[in-house]
């Protein structure tokens, strides 16, 4: 493979369903070789062909990379390779810093990694177990030796097991320990705060918590749980919220905005201007991730399609005046989030709209409440695809291109803007450069950007 010969300072290297033809393996194994000294983050995924791809020594041979800091194994099986588990053990010891092991056949000897040993510099976790295992014991007793942990992803079964390893070992043996994600089969809401309690703490600052079913969560549940959370103080200290489930309400996508003063990344469905209490401000202005659809609900078209609802909608008044009053008061909103670096309003569903309105999207228009977002100067991502059936002009999106002098992504209903108008666009970005660090997919993954 010679475009696998020229490089010899790579960083990162990710191999995914990789092909199984013996000489592109033995490429690999070369290709790490050659990198050893540069190598700062392996990830690998044998995908489909696990019977194929010979995988144990290519790890072996990552383990040996003396900058590594970040491991990412899936599919790959620890128990049948000692030499690789001594590789792994050292490298946790040593430098790691994020390991992730995904359907690897997770050992259940509880000393798999050392039972003395401690690992100081591992601050994320990740495991998933196959569906197959009940591997608890081992991997709490594991993550308990990760004085330092700040992030924790577990994809287990036995929710039983997962509260008595989490209350009992992990959380006592992590005081760092700020961002949960727990997934398993079924939780009930005394069990999600059971762990949810068990994370608040004085000393701990707790910045994200998600503790999911694999069943949808019900309203009530929802309801009952949140009630719960507003009473713990937990929202004091919350750096990321993203509530992605289409029971979740947009009052209480609402409320969060009001009470999380920390809030770095939010996620929502969907907000509407009925939610928003003008009363209530949002407080946090720390913001830098906002993704949630805006809208003015006023007219009945129970869940039309988009291509049915113009006939629906035909008839009915343009209430300007009205959904202008609203959405002023959200441009006053977002007009204070300085800090805000990636803005999406796309409306991404539409089960989740039986009612919708002629201003129905968030109007991205001079005249509208528009102008006031000329201080976001930060602002590098923006997104407002489906705003219909007002989408901004050429000349609101040329205001926006030159208001914010930090955008580098814009992504729209391209299509409706005049050549000239578009030339400009990209002619614009072109000379600022590439967007160093892409928009994270969610919430959480702005959250985690922030450390790794």
């Amino acid at each position: 493979m010679d475009i696998f010969n020229s490089c010899t300072q790579l960083q990162t290297l990710d191999i995914r369903s990789p092909c199984t033809a013996p000489d592109l393996q033995a490429a690999y194994a070369r290709l790490v070789k050659q990198n050893l000294s540069t190598l700062k983050e392996f990830r690998l995924d044998r995908g489909q062909f696990t019977d194929k791809f010979t995988s144990q020594g290519l790890c072996v041979e990552v383990t040996q990379c003396p900058e590594l800091i970040r491991l990412e194994l899936r599919r790959v099986a620890l128990q049948t390779s000692p030499q690789l588990v001594e590789g792994l053990t050292r490298l946790c010891t040593s430098q790691l810093r994020s390991l992730a092991l995904a359907d690897c056949s997770f050992p259940t000897d509880s000393q798999w990694l050392g039972h003395e040993a401690v690992f100081i510099n591992l601050t994320s976790l990740n495991v998933a177990f196959p569906s197959n295992t009940n591997a608890v014991d081992s991997f709490s007793d594991f993550a308990s030796r990760c004085p330092n942990l700040l992030f924790l992803e577990w994809y287990a079964v036995g929710e039983e097991d997962i509260v008595s390893a989490m209350t009992h070992r992990i959380i006592p043996s992590c005081p760092r320990l700020e961002v949960v994600r727990i997934a398993t089969e079924k939780w009930d809401t005394n069990i999600r705060f059971q762990l949810i309690e068990a994370l608040l703490h004085p000393k701990r600052r707790v910045k994200w918590v998600d503790i999911q079913p694999s069943k949808q969560r019900t309203q009530p549940e929802l309801d009952a749980l949140f009630a719960r959370l507003i009473s713990s103080g937990i929202f004091e200290t919350l750096e990321a919220v993203q509530l992605d489930q289409n029971a979740v309400s947009g009052a209480m996508a609402q409320s969060i905005l009001c009470l999380c003063p920390r809030l770095r990344a939010f996620q929502a469905e969907k907000i509407s201007t009925d939610d928003i209490s003008i009363d209530v401000p949002w407080v946090c202005d720390q913001l830098e991730y906002l993704k949630v659809h805006f809208f003015h609900e006023t007219v009945h078209t129970f869940g039309c399609l988009p291509s049915q609802q113009a006939n629906v909608l035909q008839g009915f008044p343009d209430t300007d005046s009205s959904s202008t009053a609203y959405f002023h008061d959200i441009f006053c909103r977002l007009s204070k989030l300085r800090q805000l670096r990636v803005l999406d309003v796309t409306l991404y569903t539409f089960r989740s709209f039986p009612k919708i309105s002629p201003q129905h999207g968030i109007r991205f228009q001079l005249g509208q409440g528009l102008e006031l977002l000329e201080g976001l100067k930060k602002l590098e991502w923006i997104e407002y695809l489906r705003i219909w059936p007002h989408p901004p002009s050429g000349q609101d999106v040329l205001f926006m291109i030159n208001a914010w002098p930090n955008l580098r992504h814009f992504s729209s209903n391209y299509v409706e803007y005049s050549l000239e108008v578009r030339q400009q666009i990209a002619q614009t970005i072109k000379k600022r450069g590439p967007i160093m660090r892409p928009a994270c997919a969610t919430a959480y993954d702005h959250l985690r950007s922030t450390y790794f």
